[in-house]
C-alpha cells in the first residue's frame, strides 16, 4: 500500500506546480530506482553540511528535442546572456540554432 501511495505522490508532484510558474512550461524527468537498488553508482555533492546523492539523467540522448526554448530573465543584459546561452549549448553538445532564445516578458523590478 505504501509503495502505491508513494508513486501517486511522485506522479502528482511531476504533473502539478504552483500557478505562478505556469509560464515556464517546463518538462520534468523522473528516473525511479528501487528501494533495494545499490546506490554505489550515484554521484555525490555537498549541500550545506549534508551529502546529497544524485544520478545524472542523460536527457540529451533519450530526448534531444526536449529543450526547445530558453528564456532570458528580465534583469539580464540580453546580448551577454544570449552569448552565454549559445556557449553553454555548444559545450553541452547541443546546436544553438535548434533552441529558440527569447527574452522574458515579465518586467524587471530592481
Amino acid at each position: 500500500m505504501g509503495t502505491y501511495l508513494g508513486v501517486a505522490v511522485v506522479h502528482a508532484a511531476l504533473l502539478y506546480k504552483h500557478e505562478g510558474y505556469k509560464n515556464e512550461e517546463e518538462y520534468r524527468f523522473l528516473h525511479v530506482r528501487g528501494l533495494t537498488d545499490s546506490i554505489a553508482d550515484l554521484k555525490r555533492r555537498a549541500r550545506g553540511s549534508r551529502i546529497i546523492h544524485f544520478d545524472e539523467f542523460d536527457w540529451k540522448t533519450r530526448w534531444p528535442q526536449a529543450l526547445r526554448v530558453i528564456v532570458i530573465g528580465p534583469a539580464a543584459e540580453e546580448a551577454a546572456a544570449r552569448s552565454f546561452v549559445s556557449e553553454c549549448l555548444t559545450a553541452g553538445g547541443l546546436k544553438p540554432d535548434t533552441v529558440r532564445i527569447t527574452r522574458s516578458a515579465i518586467p524587471y523590478r530592481g
